[in-house]
């Protein structure tokens, strides 16, 4: 079962990867090219239904995180085995790779292969939007899922649906070290200088979510929760 988890992050991180950057190669070649709304809107869309179908495909065998961020941040809140980390830090890695290579294989390198570089807004805004969206990310995963929510991986894929619709012109709206590793490696150039703001951004940007959650919400939760649990009134 121990290994059911890694090949399931693997493929997880796989599907996540290749489904976000061929939205992103099939947009330029519709529009010869140029990145407008549409393109913008359609890889919203393609990351929210890609991630909440591999939540519920494999979230109950291995937690669905498919991000090296999300891993890391899980780890240090103690909601993972230790052992378990570099395993799954591997597997999302390989996941991402191997969705890049299948991406050059089907479309080649003529549009790029979803590469993420500094958007409009520079190097500096860049490392922002992916410190602060991932923050927000991961803030959203531990909130909803602490509830038990079973709508909790709606909520999670409809997040990073939005965060490519408002990150997208800052950063490429990476989020996810193993989704801007394969295309890098490929592409090489700007994405390869660049591809430390889509691992210090978002790392950082996980563990200080995971502080605001711990601290703001978490906290809250445990004051407003009552010391005894609640019994309901027996019908007669």
């Amino acid at each position: 079962m121990v290994g059911k988890k890694y090949l399931a992050e693997l493929v997880g991180t796989m599907i996540l990867t290749f489904v976000i950057t061929a939205t992103v190669v099939s947009s330029k070649a519709i529009s010869g090219g140029a990145f407008g709304i549409g393109g913008l809107i359609a890889i919203g869309l393609a990351a929210a239904i890609a991630l909440t179908a591999v939540i519920y495909s494999i979230g109950h065998i291995s937690g669905a995180h498919v991000n090296p961020a999300v891993t890391i941040a899980m780890a240090i809140a103690g909601k993972m085995k230790t052992k378990d980390v570099i395993p799954y830090l591997l597997a999302q890695f390989i996941g991402g790779i191997i969705a890049s290579v299948l991406l050059w294989a089907v479309a080649g390198p003529s549009f790029g292969l979803g590469e993420t570089t500094a958007g409009l807004f520079g190097v500096k805004g860049a490392l922002g939007m992916e410190f602060l969206a991932t923050a927000l990310f991961v803030v959203v995963i531990l909130a909803v899922t602490a509830k038990g929510s079973e709508h909790a991986g709606l909520s999670i894929g409809l997040y990073l649906g939005a965060a490519q619709l408002f990150g997208i012109v800052f950063s490429g709206a990476s989020l996810n070290p193993a989704r801007s590793l394969g295309p890098a490696l490929l592409v090489g150039g700007q994405a390869w200088s660049q591809l430390w703001i889509y691992f210090a951004g978002p790392i950082i940007g996980a563990i200080v979510g995971l502080v605001v959650y711990k601290v703001f919400i978490e906290e809250a939760r445990r004051q407003v929760a009552p010391s005894k649990p609640v019994k309901m009134a027996a019908k007669k």
